[in-house]
Protein backbone atom coordinates (compact mmCIF):
# COMPACT_ATOMS: atom_id res chain seq x y z
CA UNK A 1 0.00 0.00 0.00
CA UNK A 2 2.54 2.45 0.63
CA UNK A 3 4.78 3.41 -2.25
CA UNK A 4 7.20 6.21 -3.01
CA UNK A 5 10.80 5.73 -4.55
CA UNK A 6 14.00 6.87 -2.84
CA UNK A 7 15.76 10.01 -3.16
CA UNK A 8 18.04 10.26 -6.29
CA UNK A 9 21.51 10.10 -5.39
CA UNK A 10 23.24 13.17 -5.40
CA UNK A 11 20.33 15.28 -6.30
CA UNK A 12 19.72 18.11 -4.61
CA UNK A 13 17.23 18.58 -1.26
CA UNK A 14 14.47 20.83 -1.69
CA UNK A 15 15.74 23.43 1.12
CA UNK A 16 12.57 25.18 0.17
CA UNK A 17 9.15 24.01 0.17
CA UNK A 18 5.80 26.08 -1.01
CA UNK A 19 2.72 24.52 0.35
CA UNK A 20 -0.27 25.70 -2.09
CA UNK A 21 -4.05 24.86 -0.78
CA UNK A 22 -7.33 26.37 -1.07
CA UNK A 23 -7.48 27.58 2.54
CA UNK A 24 -6.80 26.63 6.20
CA UNK A 25 -9.65 26.25 7.60
CA UNK A 26 -11.30 23.24 9.25
CA UNK A 27 -10.52 19.80 7.14
CA UNK A 28 -8.89 16.90 6.73
CA UNK A 29 -6.92 18.39 3.77
CA UNK A 30 -5.69 21.42 6.07
CA UNK A 31 -4.86 19.16 9.00
CA UNK A 32 -2.80 17.39 6.85
CA UNK A 33 -1.11 19.91 5.08
CA UNK A 34 -0.30 22.16 8.33
CA UNK A 35 1.57 19.36 10.37
CA UNK A 36 3.56 18.88 6.70
CA UNK A 37 4.40 22.71 7.13
CA UNK A 38 5.56 22.33 10.64
CA UNK A 39 7.38 19.32 10.53
CA UNK A 40 9.16 20.40 7.76
CA UNK A 41 9.48 24.17 9.43
CA UNK A 42 10.96 21.69 12.99
CA UNK A 43 13.63 19.67 10.72
CA UNK A 44 15.02 22.94 9.36
CA UNK A 45 13.41 23.84 5.99
CA UNK A 46 12.20 26.97 5.07
CA UNK A 47 8.70 26.46 4.44
CA UNK A 48 6.16 29.07 2.88
CA UNK A 49 2.31 27.83 3.57
CA UNK A 50 0.40 29.61 0.57
CA UNK A 51 -3.32 29.59 0.67
CA UNK A 52 -6.28 31.47 -1.86
CA UNK A 53 -8.24 32.40 1.17
CA UNK A 54 -7.04 35.16 3.78
CA UNK A 55 -5.46 33.70 6.90
CA UNK A 56 -8.44 35.65 8.70
CA UNK A 57 -9.81 31.65 8.50
CA UNK A 58 -7.26 29.80 9.64
CA UNK A 59 -8.62 27.18 11.58
CA UNK A 60 -5.29 24.80 12.73
CA UNK A 61 -1.89 26.09 14.38
CA UNK A 62 1.54 26.57 12.70
CA UNK A 63 4.92 26.64 13.75
CA UNK A 64 6.17 30.02 14.01
CA UNK A 65 9.20 29.55 11.46
CA UNK A 66 6.19 28.49 8.60
CA UNK A 67 6.53 31.69 6.50
CA UNK A 68 1.92 31.99 6.25
CA UNK A 69 0.73 33.82 3.11
CA UNK A 70 -2.84 34.18 2.73
CA UNK A 71 -3.57 35.85 -0.95
CA UNK A 72 -7.26 36.52 0.15
CA UNK A 73 -8.25 35.48 -3.97
CA UNK A 74 -11.22 33.86 -3.23
CA UNK A 75 -14.87 35.42 -4.36
CA UNK A 76 -18.03 35.39 -5.99
CA UNK A 77 -17.23 36.62 -9.77
CA UNK A 78 -20.51 37.05 -11.70
CA UNK A 79 -20.79 36.81 -15.07
CA UNK A 80 -18.17 34.98 -17.94
CA UNK A 81 -16.10 38.79 -18.13
CA UNK A 82 -15.43 38.86 -14.07
CA UNK A 83 -14.86 35.28 -13.79
CA UNK A 84 -12.45 35.37 -16.47
CA UNK A 85 -10.58 38.56 -14.72
CA UNK A 86 -11.04 37.41 -11.58
CA UNK A 87 -9.00 34.15 -12.61
CA UNK A 88 -6.55 36.11 -14.21
CA UNK A 89 -6.07 38.20 -10.88
CA UNK A 90 -5.85 34.76 -9.37
CA UNK A 91 -3.11 33.35 -11.75
CA UNK A 92 -0.83 36.78 -11.47
CA UNK A 93 -0.68 36.83 -8.03
CA UNK A 94 -0.49 33.53 -7.16
CA UNK A 95 2.46 33.30 -10.12
CA UNK A 96 4.55 36.21 -8.23
CA UNK A 97 4.07 34.75 -4.65
CA UNK A 98 5.29 31.38 -5.76
CA UNK A 99 8.32 32.71 -7.60
CA UNK A 100 9.34 34.78 -4.94
CA UNK A 101 9.81 32.55 -2.48
CA UNK A 102 12.08 30.90 -5.11
CA UNK A 103 10.95 27.39 -4.22
CA UNK A 104 12.76 24.45 -4.89
CA UNK A 105 9.47 22.12 -4.90
CA UNK A 106 5.78 23.41 -4.76
CA UNK A 107 3.43 20.95 -3.07
CA UNK A 108 -0.18 21.83 -4.29
CA UNK A 109 -3.15 19.92 -2.75
CA UNK A 110 -6.62 19.81 -3.96
CA UNK A 111 -7.86 19.47 -7.27
CA UNK A 112 -8.71 23.32 -8.18
CA UNK A 113 -5.63 24.61 -6.36
CA UNK A 114 -3.80 21.76 -7.89
CA UNK A 115 -4.74 23.46 -11.15
CA UNK A 116 -4.36 26.69 -10.78
CA UNK A 117 -0.46 25.95 -9.12
CA UNK A 118 0.32 24.56 -12.70
CA UNK A 119 -1.12 27.57 -14.38
CA UNK A 120 0.39 29.90 -12.73
CA UNK A 121 3.99 27.91 -13.13
CA UNK A 122 4.26 27.40 -16.93
CA UNK A 123 6.98 28.16 -18.43
CA UNK A 124 9.01 28.15 -15.59
CA UNK A 125 11.51 25.78 -13.96
CA UNK A 126 9.47 25.48 -10.89
CA UNK A 127 8.80 21.80 -9.74
CA UNK A 128 5.16 21.13 -8.62
CA UNK A 129 3.59 18.18 -7.06
CA UNK A 130 0.10 17.86 -6.94
CA UNK A 131 -2.05 15.62 -4.66
CA UNK A 132 -5.73 14.50 -5.08
CA UNK A 133 -7.29 14.88 -1.18
CA UNK A 134 -10.73 13.01 -1.85
CA UNK A 135 -11.57 10.30 -4.34
CA UNK A 136 -11.33 12.34 -7.84
CA UNK A 137 -13.47 9.72 -9.08
CA UNK A 138 -16.51 10.68 -6.88
CA UNK A 139 -15.65 14.10 -6.30
CA UNK A 140 -17.64 16.41 -9.10
CA UNK A 141 -15.42 19.87 -10.16
CA UNK A 142 -17.78 21.04 -12.83
CA UNK A 143 -16.78 20.45 -16.59
CA UNK A 144 -13.99 23.32 -16.90
CA UNK A 145 -11.92 22.25 -13.76
CA UNK A 146 -12.27 18.51 -15.15
CA UNK A 147 -10.54 19.95 -18.74
CA UNK A 148 -8.13 21.52 -16.97
CA UNK A 149 -7.20 18.89 -14.90
CA UNK A 150 -6.50 16.32 -17.44
CA UNK A 151 -4.61 18.83 -19.67
CA UNK A 152 -2.66 19.74 -16.56
CA UNK A 153 -1.35 17.20 -14.42
CA UNK A 154 0.55 15.39 -16.99
CA UNK A 155 2.53 18.51 -16.70
CA UNK A 156 3.08 17.93 -13.27
CA UNK A 157 6.56 16.80 -11.35
CA UNK A 158 4.59 14.19 -9.58
CA UNK A 159 0.64 13.40 -9.25
CA UNK A 160 0.16 11.99 -5.68
CA UNK A 161 -3.19 10.03 -5.24
CA UNK A 162 -4.37 8.48 -1.84
CA UNK A 163 -4.74 4.65 -2.21
CA UNK A 164 -4.34 1.97 -5.10
CA UNK A 165 -7.52 2.23 -5.94
CA UNK A 166 -7.17 5.68 -7.38
CA UNK A 167 -3.68 4.41 -9.49
CA UNK A 168 -6.13 3.19 -12.50
CA UNK A 169 -7.89 7.23 -12.67
CA UNK A 170 -4.60 8.87 -12.65
CA UNK A 171 -3.25 6.23 -15.51
CA UNK A 172 -5.87 7.36 -18.36
CA UNK A 173 -4.37 10.40 -18.44
CA UNK A 174 -1.11 10.65 -16.20
CA UNK A 175 2.17 9.00 -17.09
CA UNK A 176 2.72 5.89 -14.84
CA UNK A 177 6.05 6.68 -13.49
CA UNK A 178 4.69 10.38 -12.21
CA UNK A 179 1.89 8.63 -10.40
CA UNK A 180 2.63 8.02 -6.37
CA UNK A 181 0.17 6.26 -3.22
CA UNK A 182 0.86 8.67 -0.29
CA UNK A 183 -1.87 8.14 2.09
CA UNK A 184 -2.17 10.35 5.62
CA UNK A 185 -0.35 10.00 8.30
CA UNK A 186 -1.37 10.23 12.01
CA UNK A 187 0.58 10.67 15.28
CA UNK A 188 0.51 9.37 18.58
CA UNK A 189 -1.97 10.63 21.15
CA UNK A 190 -0.99 13.10 23.31
CA UNK A 191 -0.81 11.81 26.92
CA UNK A 192 -3.95 14.67 28.54
CA UNK A 193 -5.87 13.58 25.43
CA UNK A 194 -5.82 9.79 26.57
CA UNK A 195 -6.38 10.93 29.75
CA UNK A 196 -9.63 12.90 29.21
CA UNK A 197 -13.33 11.01 30.48
CA UNK A 198 -17.18 11.28 30.83
CA UNK A 199 -19.49 10.16 33.39
CA UNK A 200 -19.13 6.60 33.41
CA UNK A 201 -22.99 5.52 32.98
CA UNK A 202 -22.78 7.87 29.72
CA UNK A 203 -21.32 6.08 26.39
CA UNK A 204 -21.20 8.15 23.33
CA UNK A 205 -21.26 7.05 19.30
CA UNK A 206 -18.79 9.75 17.84
CA UNK A 207 -18.56 11.09 14.24
CA UNK A 208 -16.46 13.80 12.74
CA UNK A 209 -16.64 15.48 9.56
CA UNK A 210 -18.37 18.35 7.51
CA UNK A 211 -21.53 18.05 7.22
CA UNK A 212 -22.72 17.49 3.89
CA UNK A 213 -24.16 14.79 1.82
CA UNK A 214 -21.13 12.47 1.23
CA UNK A 215 -20.68 11.89 5.02
CA UNK A 216 -24.08 10.38 5.33
CA UNK A 217 -24.93 11.74 8.85
CA UNK A 218 -28.86 11.22 7.91
CA UNK A 219 -28.06 7.55 7.73
CA UNK A 220 -25.94 7.44 10.64
CA UNK A 221 -28.62 9.16 12.83
CA UNK A 222 -31.12 6.53 11.33
CA UNK A 223 -28.66 3.81 12.24
CA UNK A 224 -28.63 5.28 16.08
CA UNK A 225 -32.29 5.48 15.67
CA UNK A 226 -32.75 1.84 15.73
CA UNK A 227 -30.17 1.08 18.67
CA UNK A 228 -31.28 3.97 20.80
CA UNK A 229 -34.50 1.89 22.69
CA UNK A 230 -32.07 -0.86 23.82
CA UNK A 231 -29.23 1.89 24.76
CA UNK A 232 -30.53 4.25 26.64
CA UNK A 233 -27.32 5.56 28.26
CA UNK A 234 -25.68 5.83 24.74
CA UNK A 235 -25.67 9.36 22.82
CA UNK A 236 -24.97 10.67 19.23
CA UNK A 237 -22.28 13.36 18.90
CA UNK A 238 -21.39 14.74 15.21
CA UNK A 239 -18.55 17.10 15.60
CA UNK A 240 -18.92 19.38 12.09
CA UNK A 241 -20.43 22.75 10.27
CA UNK A 242 -21.76 22.51 7.44
CA UNK A 243 -24.55 23.03 5.00
CA UNK A 244 -26.78 20.11 6.34
CA UNK A 245 -27.11 20.70 9.67
CA UNK A 246 -30.81 21.30 9.43
CA UNK A 247 -31.42 18.79 7.34
CA UNK A 248 -29.29 16.61 10.22
CA UNK A 249 -31.55 17.98 13.31
CA UNK A 250 -34.74 17.63 11.27
CA UNK A 251 -33.68 13.55 10.91
CA UNK A 252 -33.15 13.47 14.63
CA UNK A 253 -35.92 14.40 15.26
CA UNK A 254 -38.04 12.66 12.93
CA UNK A 255 -36.10 9.38 14.16
CA UNK A 256 -36.93 10.22 17.90
CA UNK A 257 -33.85 10.61 19.15
CA UNK A 258 -33.20 14.84 18.70
CA UNK A 259 -32.51 14.17 22.90
CA UNK A 260 -29.96 12.14 21.97
CA UNK A 261 -27.89 13.43 18.91
CA UNK A 262 -26.14 16.01 19.49
CA UNK A 263 -24.08 18.52 16.76
CA UNK A 264 -21.67 20.79 18.42
CA UNK A 265 -20.34 22.49 15.78
CA UNK A 266 -16.43 22.10 14.77
CA UNK A 267 -14.29 20.94 17.79
CA UNK A 268 -10.64 22.31 17.93
CA UNK A 269 -9.46 19.83 20.02
CA UNK A 270 -10.99 16.14 18.50
CA UNK A 271 -8.37 14.18 19.68
CA UNK A 272 -10.06 14.38 23.18
CA UNK A 273 -13.14 14.12 22.05
CA UNK A 274 -12.63 10.75 20.74
CA UNK A 275 -10.71 9.72 23.30
CA UNK A 276 -13.50 10.26 25.52
CA UNK A 277 -15.84 8.29 23.48
CA UNK A 278 -16.79 4.68 22.87
CA UNK A 279 -17.64 3.86 19.72
CA UNK A 280 -16.71 5.93 15.97
CA UNK A 281 -19.03 5.54 13.19
CA UNK A 282 -17.28 6.61 9.50
CA UNK A 283 -20.24 6.92 7.12
CA UNK A 284 -19.05 8.62 4.55
CA UNK A 285 -20.29 7.52 1.03
CA UNK A 286 -16.95 8.32 -0.60
CA UNK A 287 -13.68 9.34 1.04
CA UNK A 288 -10.30 10.06 -0.18
CA UNK A 289 -7.76 8.47 3.12
CA UNK A 290 -10.08 9.59 5.96
CA UNK A 291 -8.23 11.21 8.87
CA UNK A 292 -11.26 10.70 11.17
CA UNK A 293 -10.56 7.08 11.20
CA UNK A 294 -6.78 7.50 11.60
CA UNK A 295 -7.85 9.59 14.90
CA UNK A 296 -10.12 7.62 16.43
CA UNK A 297 -8.26 4.20 15.71
CA UNK A 298 -5.28 5.95 17.22
CA UNK A 299 -6.47 7.11 20.60
CA UNK A 300 -7.93 3.33 20.71
CA UNK A 301 -11.37 3.63 20.13
CA UNK A 302 -13.14 0.86 18.25
CA UNK A 303 -14.89 2.02 14.67
CA UNK A 304 -17.16 1.02 12.43
CA UNK A 305 -16.60 2.44 9.08
CA UNK A 306 -18.87 2.24 5.29
CA UNK A 307 -16.55 0.59 3.08
CA UNK A 308 -16.11 2.85 0.34
CA UNK A 309 -14.37 2.53 -2.73
CA UNK A 310 -11.37 4.51 -1.21
CA UNK A 311 -9.65 4.55 2.25
CA UNK A 312 -11.31 2.47 5.29
CA UNK A 313 -10.14 -0.62 3.56
CA UNK A 314 -6.95 0.41 3.60
CA UNK A 315 -6.68 1.47 7.20
CA UNK A 316 -9.12 -1.01 8.38
CA UNK A 317 -8.30 -4.80 8.94
CA UNK A 318 -11.50 -6.31 9.04
CA UNK A 319 -12.07 -8.47 11.94
CA UNK A 320 -8.43 -7.21 13.77
CA UNK A 321 -8.88 -3.68 14.92
CA UNK A 322 -12.51 -2.51 13.16
CA UNK A 323 -15.82 -2.85 11.38
CA UNK A 324 -16.48 -2.78 7.67
CA UNK A 325 -20.21 -2.42 6.38
CA UNK A 326 -21.68 -1.90 3.06
CA UNK A 327 -21.63 1.67 2.01
CA UNK A 328 -25.08 3.10 2.11
CA UNK A 329 -26.87 -0.19 4.53
CA UNK A 330 -28.52 1.52 6.99
CA UNK A 331 -29.75 -2.06 8.89
CA UNK A 332 -26.00 -3.55 8.73
CA UNK A 333 -24.87 -0.40 10.01
CA UNK A 334 -27.73 -0.69 12.99
CA UNK A 335 -26.70 -4.59 13.28
CA UNK A 336 -23.12 -3.41 13.94
CA UNK A 337 -23.15 -0.73 16.15
CA UNK A 338 -25.86 -2.48 18.25
CA UNK A 339 -23.62 -5.56 18.46
CA UNK A 340 -20.80 -3.13 19.07
CA UNK A 341 -22.98 -0.78 21.98
CA UNK A 342 -23.99 -4.18 23.85
CA UNK A 343 -20.42 -5.66 24.23
CA UNK A 344 -17.72 -3.93 26.19
CA UNK A 345 -15.67 -6.86 26.06
CA UNK A 346 -14.95 -6.47 21.73
CA UNK A 347 -14.86 -3.11 21.78
CA UNK A 348 -11.78 -2.74 24.07
CA UNK A 349 -10.59 -5.49 21.97
CA UNK A 350 -10.76 -3.28 18.78
CA UNK A 351 -9.80 -0.56 20.49
CA UNK A 352 -6.39 -1.93 21.95
CA UNK A 353 -5.54 -3.36 18.34
CA UNK A 354 -6.78 0.19 16.71
CA UNK A 355 -3.88 1.69 18.58
CA UNK A 356 -1.27 0.22 16.12
CA UNK A 357 -2.47 2.70 13.07
CA UNK A 358 0.24 5.03 14.83
CA UNK A 359 2.96 2.24 13.77
CA UNK A 360 1.52 1.59 10.28
CA UNK A 361 0.39 5.37 9.27
CA UNK A 362 2.83 7.03 11.12
CA UNK A 363 4.91 10.16 10.06
CA UNK A 364 7.87 8.44 10.24
CA UNK A 365 6.10 6.41 7.51
CA UNK A 366 4.79 8.86 5.73
CA UNK A 367 6.56 11.51 5.48
CA UNK A 368 9.62 10.36 3.67
CA UNK A 369 7.69 9.40 0.86
CA UNK A 370 6.92 12.88 0.26
CA UNK A 371 10.68 14.26 1.54
CA UNK A 372 11.53 11.61 -1.78
CA UNK A 373 9.27 13.39 -3.94
CA UNK A 374 10.39 16.93 -3.32
CA UNK A 375 14.10 15.97 -3.09
CA UNK A 376 13.74 13.90 -5.78
CA UNK A 377 15.22 15.09 -9.53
Amino acid sequence: MLRGRPTLEGSLSASRITLLTAGLDAGGTQRILSMMANHWAASGRSVRLLTLASAASDFYVLDPRVDRVGLDLIDRSSGVWGAIIANTTRLTTLRRYILAGRPDCVISFGDASNCLGLLATLGTQVKVIVSERSDPRRLPIGTSWAVLRRWLYPRAHAVVVQTDRVVPWAQGFVPATRIHVIPNFVRAPRLEALLSSRPSAARQVVALGRLSDEKGFDVLIRAFAQCAAGHPHWSLLIAGEGARRRNLEAEAAEAGVADRVRLPGRVRDTESLLAASDLFVLSSYYEGFPNALLEAMSVGLPSIAFDCDSGPAAIIRRGLDGVLVPVGDIDALAREMNRLMGDDVERTRLGREAEAVTQRFGPTKIMPLWEALADGG
